[in-house]
């Protein structure tokens, strides 16, 4: 059998509602080489239905036999995976129809990349546009791509990553043992600085839902900034002379994550933001830039007015 040229993974558990969007976009790409590899941790829903439903041979259906959590399953995904290459699309996410051909090209054109990715559009549950992501250079290093995502300049999430499928088992694939949330990014930040070089196309467009069940809370913070103190230590070894750097960006991403939390929580009109915020002061303290107090301000007025502030400035543009 010709081996396929790429593996779109769709690990899976209990969202068939989002599923078959997810494989519909993958079987519709226009790199016909390709294999759509389901693997089901043990959903209670008609996962196993809605996968059936598709009479096509590049379907490939695996239900685990006990769930393996997160990345236990994203590493199942990548042990049975075919293709040369290896995206990653989660059960909710979607892809543009010419996404893989894009980033191939990428790869054809500059084979020493360490991965590419391509534009990031965030939307709701309903598949509404909410914002985009960042831009960047075609071609920049791993070391300004892993610095710039820190910083807020860089958007990168797993439905918007190309990898060769070798890169990635070697090293070990995501690692579960080590981390809660943060196994992909360090997957990706460490292939970036091994490497050198990510490649990005502003072209090929991935589409990365958010809605109740996958954003970001304040009951999980704990586990991020635990998560980004281990990934910290483990790259640090692949920029000895520029640790001290690369630590003050980690410092910058927890602060603006922290205060992002606090004043979304804030205009929901949840109480006791500013207990969390004494609480986390360790964090915040540790990066008082000027974006940081601007939301340390936005906390401290009234949502009304916070509102009508920034409606001042939009119309002001």
């Amino acid at each position: 059998m010709k081996p396929f040229k790429v593996t779109v993974a769709i690990p899976t558990y209990n969202r068939s509602a989002y599923l078959r969007q997810s494989i519909d976009c993958a079987l519709n790409q226009t790199v016909l080489e390709l294999e759509v590899l389901v693997t089901d941790n043990q959903s209670t829903d008609d996962t196993a239905d809605v996968v059936a439903s598709f009479q096509d041979s590049r379907v490939r259906y695996i239900r685990n036999e006990k769930n393996l959590g997160m990345f236990g399953n994203w590493n199942r995904a990548l042990e049975l995976a075919q293709g040369e290459y290896f995206l990653l699309l989660s059960d909710d996410d979607l892809i543009a129809p010419d996404f893989l051909e894009r980033m191939l090209r990428l790869f054809e054109v500059h084979p020493d990349l360490a991965f590419a990715y391509g534009k990031n559009v965030f939307i709701d549950s309903q598949g509404c546009q909410i914002h985009q992501g960042h831009t960047a250079p075609q071609m920049e290093s791993g070391w300004d791509v892993t610095l710039g995502f820190l910083r807020s300049k860089r958007t990168i999430n797993p439905c918007s990553e190309l990898f060769r499928t070798a890169d990635i088992r070697a090293l070990g694939g995501y690692p579960g043992d080590r981390y809660r949330l943060a196994g992909d990014a360090w997957l990706w930040m460490t292939l970036a600085l091994q490497k050198g070089k990510v490649g990005f196309d502003a072209e090929a467009v991935a589409y990365y839902r958010t809605h109740a069940a996958s954003e970001t809370s304040l009951a999980r913070l704990d586990m991020w900034l635990e998560d980004h103190q281990q990934l910290f230590q483990d790259l640090k070894q692949w920029v000895p002379s520029q640790v001290a750097e690369l630590g003050r960006a980690f410092h910058q991403h927890d602060a603006i994550m922290l205060m992002e939390l606090l004043n979304k929580s804030h205009q929901q009109g949840h109480p006791g933001n500013l207990a969390r915020a004494w609480q986390y002061r360790h964090v915040l303290l540790k990066h008082p830039s000027a974006l940081v107090l601007r939301k340390w301000i936005q906390l401290l007025l009234p949502v009304p007015l916070v509102q009508q502030f920034k409606s001042l400035l939009r119309g002001s543009r």
